[in-house]
């Protein structure tokens, strides 16, 4: 994948309500009983890292650039804690979307008009397409990230304006997950059409999405609650 061509958009917005404090700002354990799943990262195991901040090291890790972290919810917190371990890397932008509690759509907007105004490292770079994830999928790795985009790229035959106009999304034993890539020619309209937290779900089906299996890379499932407390 071209760096100068795919950015990443890491949706950390939410409350977290059932996980007790929003997802962007839990550390280690994904909250699920029997599972490390922030284990093996590809610069080490970072135990102690911030599910926000491995996911912005996952999207570039599979050579995503730009990445977009859109927050929310305790927006400032995670903003800093953004800023803190990547100070000074213009690849990493940080939006707050206003309307978070709106759900998906609002994140994802907020993303998009992000790459669509430019900042940063994206000033004078065309972006042909993003690669969209969550905050929480904590086991997603960066070769599930790499084999999305890589599979948009391919489909265009090699042709930088012709992955503008791909769909890809990663399946897991055939249930869609995320990553998903949205070409650059869909943003706009996903903008407009997007409502509530669906995300872009609609639009992807009713637009041809292709499905890239990625069950042997990961479990796909996200995290809502913590495991319950064994009992003593």
């Amino acid at each position: 994948m071209d760096a100068q061509q795919i950015g990443g958009l890491l949706v950390a917005a939410g409350a977290g309500r059932r996980m007790g404090q929003p997802k962007a700002l839990i550390r280690g354990e994904p909250g699920r009983a029997g599972t490390g799943a922030l284990s093996g990262i590809e610069n080490g195991d970072r135990d102690d890292e911030t599910w926000v901040v491995r996911g912005v090291r996952v999207l570039l890790a599979a050579g995503c650039s730009p990445v977009v972290v859109v927050t929310g919810a305790s927006g400032d917190a995670v903003e800093r804690v953004v800023r803190d371990a990547f100070a000074g890397d213009e690849r990493v932008v940080v939006r707050c979307a206003e309307l978070w509690a709106d759900g998906m759509s609002a994140s994802l907007r907020e993303g998009l008009s992000a790459f669509v105004e430019g900042h940063g490292s994206m000033t004078g770079v065309i972006v042909r397409g993003v690669v969209v994830t969550l905050v929480d999928l904590p086991d997603l790795g960066s070769d599930a990230v790499a084999r999305v985009a890589a599979r948009a790229v391919s489909l265009s035959g090699g042709n930088p304006g012709q992955v503008e106009a791909q769909l890809v999304r990663a399946v897991y034993g055939g249930r869609p997950g995320h990553p998903v890539f949205i070409g650059r020619a869909h943003w706009s309209s996903i903008a407009e059409q997007v409502r509530g937290d669906t995300g872009a779900n609609a639009y992807l089906r009713a637009n041809g999405v292709v499905s890239v299996e990625c069950g042997d890379l990961g479990s796909g499932e996200d995290v809502d609650s913590r495991p319950a407390s064994p009992e003593r």
